[in-house]
């Protein structure tokens, strides 16, 4: 959670670095267990960065012992607790790291504590005795929030359906509640419709007469994530991007149930904001898109890279100048922590190692925020190995995305769609996907490049291309792959 006016970070104990050895792999301490998500490569800074998290990580996580039962710590360590931020984000790399349960259980959390009485907001902050916590509530008319929360935890659920093909994100009447709440009467409660977003008062449902100096008045329905300073800011660029990715996402989940009316609708709700940011929010003189907008109406410029997580920034001249002005070593950990898996997304492998190097390097500031380790994790999972799940199509993909500094790579033990898997990418042409245990579901083997033909275990099979979020070139096969199956895929013969 980025709240630059409240406690600074703690300082934690040293964490103790296991093994830089070039070639790591976990012996099992009993037959038939793992020690969960492994990594091997030639690359030892990878390697080493890849333990780092892992560990880290693993140190954040409860095993369910408390009131709230099975969570991670998602927030300032000290605090005991988790955010809806920084949960929507780590999320992705517990996944990896087998929290599934931990992801359920925090997400239904906030799902189930949406009330009317807290004008469609859930809680901000719960902590480990499954209270909201008491650095961020008070009551229902005085409390902190971000008013992008909601849409980002709608997206998280949608992703967590996904990844792992648990269909009471999209079935079970708690989750469908706060899915419906969210886009209706929260958008309305709190003025967020397109025609008076621009126009609404920006201290809306707050305790009378309001005190300037208290934040759980001016910080009650924050328009954005920038909490800087709170009293001049109006609206943020992230809350237009945030929201269109909810609605696609809430159209998405319609579709799964066979709503194609509502679906539609929102496809369309969707659309106009796209539409509607991409004309108010470009600056062409600077060729940049604005931040956010102050009170006094003043609006300013950044480089946007916070909105290409949420599509938003779909035309590739705009996005590419966001990313070629990217300094990766300013601002915090906080939004570091999204870079690596952002920019592997888009096809900037050096721009992505360099970042996760970065934010996990021994000596980096505040590094044991929870969301870095996860978000590392992450970066590796979803960014080197382009490993992605699409329950609804019964679908695995991988892309890699290797620089030159990683010969090879193999991780371990990943679970998904119920399976677990092994993925090994030699270098950027070669890929190994073996399937340990579960289900049948088909892999789509992707390479960056035009291929006519992709060789599937040592015979040419005829490839599809298309094109990647960064508009390069890419190749692909689908191949289905059954428990105990392993099956290599790569573009030419060796």
């Amino acid at each position: 959670m980025i709240i630059a006016t409240k406690t600074m970070f703690p300082k934690l104990f040293p964490i103790i670095l296991v093994s830089a050895l070039l070639v790591f792999s976990c012996t099992s301490k009993n037959k038939g267990e793992t020690e969960g998500l492994t990594m091997q490569t030639n690359d030892p800074e990878l390697l080493t960065s890849f333990e780092w998290a892992k560990k880290q990580a693993l140190f954040y996580t409860h095993d369910g012992s408390d009131p709230v039962g099975k969570w991670y710590e998602a927030a300032l360590p000290d605090r005991e607790a988790f955010c809806m931020r920084d949960v929507a984000h780590q999320t992705g790399g517990a996944n990896a790291l087998q929290l599934q349960d931990h992801n359920k259980n925090m997400l239904y959390k906030f799902a189930v504590n949406i009330s009317e009485s807290k004008d469609w907001c859930t809680y901000w902050e719960i902590n480990r005795y499954d209270k909201p916590a008491p650095v961020d509530y008070t009551n229902d008319k005085e409390f902190w929030y971000n008013l992008p929360a909601n849409f980002d935890v709608l997206n998280a659920c949608y992703r967590q359906y996904l990844w792992t093909g648990d269909t009471d994100y999209i079935d079970d009447p708690v989750f469908l509640n706060f899915y419906d709440k969210t886009v209706n009467e929260y958008v309305e409660r709190w003025q967020l419709g397109l025609d008076e977003i621009l126009t609404r008062d920006r201290f809306m449902h707050t305790v009378k007469p309001m005190d300037s100096t208290n934040s759980f008045h001016v910080c009650r329905g924050l328009p954005g994530y920038d909490e800087s300073n709170p009293t001049s800011f109006y609206m943020g660029a992230d809350m237009f991007g945030i929201m269109y990715l909810a609605f696609n996402d809430y159209a998405s989940i319609q579709e799964l149930r066979g709503n194609s009316a509502e679906a539609e609708k929102f496809r369309l709700k969707a659309q106009r904001i796209y539409n509607f940011f991409n004309q108010k929010w470009w600056n062409g003189d600077e060729q940049k898109y604005y931040l956010k907008m102050l009170v006094d109406g003043t609006m300013l410029t950044a480089n946007g890279i916070g909105l290409l997580r949420t599509g938003i920034t779909k035309y590739q001249d705009r996005f590419k100048k966001s990313l070629d002005g990217l300094n990766i070593r300013e601002g915090n950990v906080e939004g570091g922590s999204y870079l690596p898996k952002l920019l592997y997304d888009f096809d900037r492998n050096e721009l992505a190692y360099e970042a996760m190097m970065n934010i996990s390097a021994e000596d980096k500031s505040r590094r044991e925020y929870p969301e870095v380790s996860y978000g590392v994790i992450e970066g590796m999972v979803s960014g080197i190995l382009g490993l992605y799940a699409n329950a609804s199509k019964n679908s695995i993909e991988t892309m890699p995305h290797l620089t030159n500094k990683t010969e090879w790579v193999q991780i371990n033990n990943i679970p998904i769609l119920q399976s677990n898997i092994i993925v090994k990418h030699l270098g950027n042409t070669a890929t190994t996907f073996t399937h340990l245990d579960g289900k049948t579901f088909n892999w789509k083997a992707s390479f960056p490049g035009l291929h006519q033909e992709l060789i599937v275990d040592g015979k040419s099979t005829l490839a599809t291309t298309g094109e990647t979020l960064s508009g390069a070139a890419y190749s692909w096969v689908i191949v289905p792959i059954e428990n105990g199956k392993s099956i290599t895929i790569q573009t030419k013969q060796p």
